[in-house]
């Protein structure tokens, strides 16, 4: 994004003559920076501005140098939010045709966000579901052969068959969220791929 900075300086003259003065106020060239609003100068070189004032006798006079350069703030495409394209747009930085394709980019990068996160969220209940999995599996180790631990065996075989069926059932959604993933994310690529911006904003 390009825009200005502008700064000023002010000088004070005091002229406690009886008769009005010409004088000669030098102001430094800055690299960079140009005089806006600021009356031209008598001359200027290398390294100074000279403007030519006119002290009124047993007067204060007031001289301001305004300048301004230019700036440039550089922006990823795709670290930008959603609140700095609400900030540009209050700022009339950037028009509606920018706005809505910065939009559309930050909407997908949303949703892929809220794929990766349920994607992230499965693969913690498959974890947790492994870790009881072995839990389950060392208490049939020891468990013996009696009428009462036989009871207890059926029981940890039925956990463990529920378990598996929601590993499956896990499986089978993390491939639907990683396609929806795989596919927004080329959507992402073509959007930012035919997005151009030759404009200053």
């Amino acid at each position: 994004m390009h825009s200005r900075m502008t700064e000023k300086k002010g000088y004070l003259v005091r002229n406690n003559d009886q008769k009005p003065r010409t004088i000669v106020l030098e102001h430094a060239v800055r690299p960079g920076w140009k005089l806006v609003e600021t009356p031209a100068p008598a001359e200027s070189s290398t390294g100074y501005y000279r403007f030519k004032l006119e002290a009124k006798p047993g007067a204060t006079t007031e001289f301001t140098v305004r300048e301004e350069t230019p700036q440039e703030t550089t922006y990823a495409v795709t670290n930008i939010t959603a609140d700095q394209i609400s900030l540009w747009v209050k700022a009339k930085s950037i028009d509606p045709e920018i706005e809505r394709a910065l939009s559309a980019i930050v909407a997908k990068k949303a949703e892929i966000n809220e794929l990766v996160q349920k994607a992230a969220g499965l693969e913690k209940e498959q974890n947790e579901i492994f870790r009881d999995q072995e839990r389950v599996r060392n208490n049939l180790q020891r468990i013996g052969m009696t009428p009462e631990e036989a009871a207890l065996r059926q029981r940890y075989i039925r956990q463990l068959e529920q378990q598996e069926n929601r590993l499956a059932a896990l499986r089978v959604e993390r491939d639907k969220l990683e396609a929806a993933r795989a596919e927004a994310q080329k959507q992402l690529d073509d959007m930012l791929q035919k997005l151009s911006l030759d404009r200053k904003i």
